[in-house]
């Protein structure tokens, strides 16, 4: 019985490695990608997943009117945005550091629920484990 309690307690610690490797990095940076496209505003210069340069004429909820020659305008949406290559003027830079903020220490929130979290199973599963050594002992 005390094996089993060691598979589980290495299954979870390698669950965790997992998470902390793969999975949380990409959260991050598709948070990261998501607070850009949501922090253009007119006057940015921007670059589209296609490729075009372009200057954001009006932004939209979900969309940017954008002029990519002279009286060339095209509107796209906000997810077709692959990066901001010069803000324009205004308080841009100021939104992008409050998003930037609460992007921080939303995510030391949640490492430290999962730090929690896990500790807690370790509590129980070295409890469990206790218990069945005490067990096999009074056998």
């Amino acid at each position: 019985m005390g094996g089993n309690a060691m598979t589980w307690i290495s299954c979870i610690l390698i669950l965790a490695i997992f998470w902390l490797i793969l999975i949380r990095p990409q959260r991050k940076k598709e948070k990261q990608i998501q607070n850009m496209r949501k922090g253009v505003k007119a006057g940015d210069k921007i670059i589209t997943i296609g490729g075009m340069k372009a200057r954001v004429i009006k932004d939209k909820e979900d969309s940017l009117i954008i002029e990519v020659g002279e009286k060339v305008r095209m509107e796209v949406m906000r997810w077709a945005v692959s990066s901001v290559v010069e803000q324009g003027k205004g308080s841009v830079r100021k939104t992008a550091e409050k998003q930037i903020e609460e992007a921080a220490k939303e995510e030391a929130e949640d490492i430290v629920a999962n730090a929690e979290a896990a500790v807690e199973e370790e509590r129980a599963a070295a409890a469990e484990a206790e218990v069945e050594v005490v067990e096999e002992e009074k056998k």
